[in-house]
Parts: C-alpha cells; sequence; structure tokens
C-alpha cells in the first residue's frame, strides 16, 4: 500500500509540473537539447514586411474595377473590385446622398441626387426611385394630396425599404383633414 500511495504521489506531482522536462519525462521521452542561439557576428536578416495588401495591389484593384473580365488568384485576392462590385458601391452611395438629401429635409438637392440615380441606374426593382421622389414632393407640398400619395405607396409597395420614411415625411406630416370654422 505505501508503494502505491507513493507511485501515485509521484505521478500527482509530475501531472502538476508544467515544465517541458517533466511532461517529456513523463511521456517518457528524452529532452533534447534546446536550439542554439544565433550567433551575433552574424547579421540579421530583415524581416519581411506583414502580410498584407500594398500600394501597388490596391492600385491594381482599382484599375482592374474598369476591366471586370480579368482573372483573379483567389489567395491574393478573395474579394476582388469587379466591375459588378464597383457598380454597388456607387449606387450605395447615391442612395446614402439621397438619405442624407432626406435627412437634411433638402427636395432639390434630393432631387438632384435622385436624377443622377435614375441616369445611372434605370432598372428600379424595389421602387426606391418612386418613394425618393413622393418624399422630395412631400417636403415640397405637404398637405392632403401628398398624404393620400404616401398612404398609397405604403399600401402598395409592402417590400420597400422606404415605406417608414414615406410614413414620416408624407402621412405623418400632413394633416388628415382641413379644419374649418
Amino acid at each position: 500500500m505505501l508503494v502505491a500511495l507513493s507511485l501515485g504521489a509521484w505521478l500527482l506531482l509530475t501531472l502538476l509540473d508544467d515544465s517541458p522536462k517533466a511532461t517529456m519525462a513523463a511521456a517518457g521521452l528524452e529532452p533534447t537539447a534546446p536550439p542554439a542561439a544565433p550567433r551575433l557576428d552574424q547579421a540579421a536578416a530583415p524581416k519581411a514586411p506583414a502580410a498584407g495588401p500594398q500600394l501597388a495591389d490596391a492600385h491594381e484593384h482599382a484599375q482592374n474595377a474598369q476591366a471586370p473580365d480579368l482573372e483573379y488568384e483567389a489567395a491574393k485576392h478573395p474579394h476582388p473590385l469587379t466591375g459588378e462590385r464597383a457598380r454597388i458601391h456607387h449606387e450605395n452611395s447615391l442612395i446614402q446622398g439621397l438619405n442624407d438629401a432626406m435627412d437634411s429635409k433638402d427636395p432639390d438637392s434630393l432631387r438632384q441626387v435622385l436624377a443622377d440615380y435614375r441616369q445611372s441606374h434605370p432598372e428600379d426593382p424595389h421602387h426606391l426611385q418612386e418613394g425618393y421622389a413622393l418624399i422630395a414632393d412631400c417636403l415640397d407640398e405637404p398637405g392632403p394630396a401628398s398624404r393620400v400619395a404616401g398612404e398609397r405607396y405604403i399600401k402598395e409597395n409592402r417590400a420597400s425599404t422606404l415605406r417608414r420614411f414615406v410614413e414620416r415625411h408624407c402621412v405623418k406630416t400632413a394633416p388628415r383633414f382641413a379644419q374649418t370654422y
């Protein structure tokens, strides 16, 4: 019993010791000599810069955005800037300009950016152009007519992301009915 108890204590102490020498001894391996330290008289080789896009890569991306038919190496460019991505980026920046003009309640700027948006992106599957034009009209002339147009847009375009903005600028700001005394 004394032998089993001493063997258990030795194993427990060996497992608790996290030094590499003790770990290797517990595994039944011979420790190896540590790697030799580099000599001071040898010139240290310059370290390679960290991996990441270089200025040339960024310039290459910009050039290739105009030529989307070029082949890309997936390891070098996992998300290349293609013509399609440049078009999406342009559309998103126009939509941001429309939202900024809407937030500042500037119908003239809204119509100006909307004209650019219509020219560069004539397809409009989500009826955004119609919604922004309606908001510009509501900002210019709030009233019963803009309220009715806003309610119609909200009813007909159930999936539009502009419904809440049409409601805010057209439906809630227009008076419900004229009060005559």
